[in-house]
């Protein structure tokens, strides 16, 4: 399966600002009473073995939002939150990206992934950034030799926020745009998703 050449929004309080038929609908974290219900979530069908790794925390209004990630060096690497309310713990679905897909003398190849926790709105949500460098390899079929593309980015963004009754929710979004353009992008202050393609969309 090819990798996912996209961003990947998780807005935990509300849809996206713009209207779209196929805009997503936010769904319920799910409850997780330890440290290994949190890690089998984010693990989903990886193997058990792999160890999980708490990638940073920030403090929000009321809550506060912890990063983890679970990573095959040779296949994927699974990032997802959890959100701890008055002692309650609550972890999302996790964002997968495939570290490298070969087809037909080709191969897409994650050179880095780097996650960034930072909360945002003035900590009404919380924000986990994967920002992703990849370049694709070339090999040549009459000689074996190989080349590389210049490296371009994606940007995947789990944002999350409580509600004002029950567990806290998610959305997702996909958008293939900015790595299809070599964007780059960042969550500011106000939780708006804005590249460097002169783009600002609210999360």
């Amino acid at each position: 399966m090819r990798i996912a050449l996209a961003i990947l929004l998780l807005a935990l309080s509300s849809p996206l600002a713009h209207a779209d038929d196929d805009a997503p609908v936010a769904q319920p974290m799910q409850p997780a009473a330890s440290a290994d219900e949190v890690c089998a979530a984010v693990r989903g069908d990886m193997d058990a073995k792999l160890p999980c790794k708490k990638i940073g925390s920030t403090k929000l209004d009321g809550a506060t939002l912890e990063g983890y990630a679970v990573t095959d060096p040779d296949n994927i690497a699974h990032f997802a939150v959890v959100m701890v309310v008055h002692e309650e713990s609550f972890v999302s679905s996790f964002v997968q990206v495939e570290l490298q897909d070969c087809a037909m003398m080709k191969c897409l190849l994650v050179d880095k992934t780097a996650p960034k926790l930072h909360a945002a709105r003035s900590g009404a949500l919380g924000v986990l950034e994967v920002a992703v460098t990849e370049h694709w390899r070339h090999t040549n079929p009459d000689n074996g030799k190989t080349s590389s593309d210049r490296p371009r980015h994606n940007l995947y963004v789990i944002a999350c926020s409580k509600t004002d009754q029950g567990p806290p929710t998610c959305t997702v979004r996909q958008d293939g745009d900015m790595s299809q353009r070599s964007c780059t992008g960042s969550v500011d202050a106000d939780g708006n998703l804005v590249t460097t393609c002169q783009e600002t969309e609210a999360l």
